[in-house]
């Protein structure tokens, strides 16, 4: 290893050695005989060099007799290797007449094996500083320098395996004049063609910024570790964290270079900083990095007086594509609108998803409300194109709410706000459209968020009723059966439209433990007419269709029936035709478990979905009901005419029984009874009445029939 990597003292004889080179440095006339006592290696030289005297301990150390030396000379005793540098060395202190020094192997003993020895030479001057003669002592540090060759080596070891790369560079001439395995590794090169290089070569900065940094450092002044790019043998860039030192070197300098490869640190930060800001399905900017853009953009835009406008989107019925094609099919929906997003922007926008089927987009430098309008149609017409999910071709529309700064805010969070206020009035529109935020529409937004606090409260306080409409049978104008309506009687505003707080109740999830409560409130009622001695009615409880998909559906109905001791029978529940379609294998699966308790099964609206005559078929179903559109205008309108009869003669051919809903009128009764429907309900009879007014309306039927 060389010696720079390490501080290794000169010092390598003891002191009475060195009290006898001064001893014959001055006393040039000592007794030859004293000389030839040492036990040390003492020659003397003519001023030309040239040896003419050896001591005893000469021969006895080396081996050699009187006869060998006057024959081989000096130069004999010497290893091969070490000539040239021992006569450079010589030639030098004998051409200036200095005293020099200098290390070599020497033949020893018998076997002439090689020790390390070193040589001193001392000038002995006449009066006028002429050379006379040159006395020298020679001592062997063979055991020292192996020592010191052990010690060198064990460090190399230990440089070499290190995980960093080690560079030595000299500061005079800006070449690297040593390296461990590392560094070789890490740029590519053999050590021999690592030293044949320099810092630039390696990315490391030009020679005139690395002598800057040097003489600071140099000059005391510490360098922390930098962080910086450096080259390998083949051009590619690599990130490495430095860390540069300064050491003396004789009359000059050696630069210590450490470099550590942070190639895995920059990744785990460059995933870390991916996970934090963008959404790991789509690759988009995530909710947090959406807020910090637009942050950025109404900062931006204030300054250079531009408009921004942000538009929040939401997914009609994405829930169905993961009912119907499972979560795995809902994952790559999302993936690929998320692509159709990007084309659909300027390269200035930005595209982000907000979480779940939720998207937002901020639109820079948009002219006011018209540039927003441009991509939102353009936005609509890419979505609406089909999808194809696993073979599986899907249609998709969305609702998209726009919110314009500075117009209609000046900061992020409002502006999200009044988007989402915006997007929500698309999607109470029906969806696949797009609207502008109105302080209208804000105001709309807080009754909503009033009105659905208002009913968490109406659950808790009892505030509900279910009132009942009668089911008349047409041939022969009685009436044994009811529906059971929901109706709120909210302290202040007396009952409320179904219209109006139902939506709500879908929305916020409360119609799931209301629709418990119907279904318990309800059979407590057919226990109670039952022990006052009314005649038999049947009741029929609307099911939404979260509550049909509800695991616990048949048990809520199996705990009411059994709590209250009722025959299941005299239930009936009514679900709409599109929540039928939802899932047909699920559907089938949870009729059959109500058919077992005994509870009939009814279609409600029906011509209004997408219902299968396979899958119809397949259903356990007791009764269709015809919806109240198609009766409205049944007897002016050919085609809804033509309908009611289809439905009424296919019903009767799956050997089911079939209800018109919204008769007012007694034309709309004739039509019906003239095709042979089975029942009708609505006001033309009776609208929905509380439990109690529907005990008078039966004691009156009961009453006209017994006179």
């Amino acid at each position: 290893m060389n010696a720079r990597f390490m501080t290794t003292s000169k010092t390598l004889v003891c002191d009475i050695s060195c009290q006898i080179d001064e001893e014959l440095k001055e006393d040039s006339l000592c007794s030859l005989s004293l000389a030839g006592a040492m036990p040390r290696i003492i020659w003397m030289a003519n001023p030309d060099g040239s040896i003419n005297y050896y001591n005893r301990a000469w021969f006895e150390h080396t081996g050699f007799t009187r006869e060998q030396m006057q024959g081989a000379g000096w130069t004999a005793a010497l290893h091969p290797n070490d000539l040239q540098c021992y006569s450079r060395v010589s030639s030098e202190g004998i051409r200036t007449g200095s005293p020099y020094q200098v290390e070599y192997r020497l033949k020893w003993g018998s076997d002439h094996s090689y020790r390390w020895h070193l040589s001193r030479a001392f000038p002995i001057k006449d009066e006028s500083g002429k050379v006379t003669k040159w006395i020298g002592t020679c001592t062997d540090i063979d055991v020292q320098k192996k020592r010191k060759a052990v010690s060198e080596e064990r460090l190399r070891a230990a440089i070499d395996i290190t995980a960093d790369a080690i560079c030595l560079l000299d500061y005079a001439s800006m070449r690297f004049v040593d390296c461990n395995d590392t560094a070789c590794r890490m740029f590519g090169y053999s050590r021999d063609e690592l030293l044949a290089l320099g810092p630039s070569d390696i990315g490391a900065g030009s020679q005139s910024d690395l002598e800057a940094v040097y003489e600071e450092i140099i000059d005391g002044k510490s360098e922390p570790a930098v962080e910086s790019q450096l080259l390998r043998r083949n051009g590619s860039a690599f990130p490495v964290e430095v860390q540069r030192k300064a050491m003396r070197s004789g009359n000059d300098w050696i630069m210590v270079l450490v470099a550590r490869d942070i190639t895995e640190r920059k990744e785990a930060e460059s995933r870390l900083q991916k996970l934090a800001y963008y959404d790991q399905l789509t690759g988009l900017p995530n909710r947090r990095m959406f807020y910090e853009s637009l942050n950025g953009a109404i900062v931006q835009a204030e300054k250079q007086h531009l408009t921004i406008s942000v538009v929040l989107i939401n997914l009609d019925r994405f829930k169905e594509v993961n009912d119907l094609l499972g979560f795995s099919a809902g994952d790559e929906l999302v993936r690929q609108i998320g692509h159709r997003l990007i084309n659909a922007l300027r390269l200035r926008d930005l595209v982000g998803r907000l979480g779940g089927d939720d998207f937002g987009l901020i639109l820079f430098n948009s002219e006011h409300s018209q540039g927003a309008e441009i991509v939102a149609n353009k936005v609509l017409r890419l979505l609406h194109q089909p999808f194809d999910l696993d073979g599986h071709e899907v249609s998709m529309t969305l609702s998209m709410g726009v919110a314009v700064y500075p117009t209609d805010a000046t900061d992020a969070d409002t502006l999200i706000k009044n988007a989402d206020s915006a997007m929500h009035a698309a999607k109470l529109a029906g969806g696949n459209a797009f609207r502008f935020h109105t302080a209208e529409m804000n105001a709309d937004m807080l009754a909503k968020r009033a009105l659905q606090d208002a009913l968490n409260k109406a659950l808790i306080n009892e505030e509900f009723v279910l009132h009942y409409q009668p089911k008349i049978q047409i041939d022969t104008g009685k009436w044994k059966s009811v529906e059971a309506l929901l109706r709120w009687n909210r302290p202040g505003h007396g009952l409320v439209s179904p219209a109006f707080f139902i939506p709500a109740l879908e929305e916020t999830g409360l119609i799931m433990p209301i629709g418990e409560w119907v279904i318990r409130t309800a059979c407590r009622q057919l226990r109670e007419w039952d022990q006052s001695g009314m005649e038999p009615i049947k009741i029929a409880i609307n099911v939404s269709a979260e509550q049909f998909l509800d695991e616990n559906l048949t048990s809520y109905f199996a705990s009411a029936i059994k709590e209250n001791g009722i025959d299941s029978t005299f239930l009936e529940i009514e679900i709409t035709e599109s929540s039928l379609m939802a899932d047909a294998k699920k559907t089938v699966e949870v009729l059959q478990e109500l058919k077992m308790l005994g509870v009939r099964i009814s279609i409600d609206d029906f011509g209004t979905g997408y219902s299968s005559l396979a899958y119809l078929r397949k259903f356990p179903i007791d009764k269709l009901k015809i919806d109240i559109a198609f009766i409205r205008d049944v007897t002016t309108n050919a085609s809804d005419a033509a309908i009611t009869t289809a439905i009424i003669n296919m019903a009767h051919s799956l050997n089911m029984k079939v209800i018109a809903e919204g008769v007012e009128t007694r034309e709309q009764l004739e039509f019906l009874r003239a095709r042979k429907c089975d029942e009708f309900q609505g006001y033309y009879f009776s609208k929905p009445l509380p439990a109690v007014e529907l005990e008078k309306l039966q004691k009156k039927a009961l009453l006209e029939l017994s006179q």
